[in-house]
């Protein structure tokens, strides 16, 4: 019996090995789809400048966000040097601007945008940029419109401050130091 025992092991330790040989199909995982694009409205794609700025905002455009301010003859000025969004920060902005129900479309308001955030989006063919005044809780759209965001200010709150994590005015908003012309 003890040499069957060693025949056995080998055998089995043989038989495992060749199997081990035999070509098996590897299939490559498969990248992480892309998000779909959001489905705009007709109104929210005009505000956005048309179509194909709209397409630039949500889908190809290369999305750099700035801190801007006035100087003192009331032109506007970067105070940062670009941020460049992160796929998930994109995402994050997209979805908050492409729902209809994002704009206070009824709401009259005697503010006027001082704007502290730029968001620009290039894509060789076009250009577009985002203005947003959270002072008065308006976001322009150039080319396009401006128009009020008070549904999803909260949320473009918490937003920007994860873009802009060292920028004290930005840090304040939502708080009782908020800064007034932002």
């Amino acid at each position: 019996m003890r040499f069957y025992k060693p025949f056995s092991i080998l055998s089995l330790v043989m038989l495992l090995a060749l199997t081990g040989c035999s070509e098996v199909p590897v299939s490559n995982p498969e990248p992480d789809p892309q998000p779909a694009a959001p489905e705009l409205t007709e109104r929210v794609a005009m505000l956005m400048g048309g179509w194909p700025h709209a397409k630039a905002i949500t889908e190809t455009g290369k999305p750099t966000a700035f801190r801007i301010g006035k100087d003192d003859d009331f032109n506007e000025v970067k105070l940062s040097d670009g941020i460049e969004l992160t796929p998930e920060q994109r995402q994050t902005l997209v979805d908050l601007l492409a729902k209809d129900d994002a704009y206070g479309w009824e709401i009259a308001k005697g503010c006027e945008p001082m704007p502290g955030v730029l968001i620009t989006f290039e894509d060789g063919a076009t250009y577009a940029r985002i203005r947003i005044c959270f002072s008065c809780q308006m976001i322009g759209f150039k080319p396009g419109s401006w128009e009020d965001f008070d549904p999803i200010n909260a949320e473009l709150v918490q937003w920007v401050k994860g873009v802009f994590p060292d920028d004290e005015a930005i840090q304040k908003l939502g708080t009782e130091d908020e800064e007034h012309g932002l």
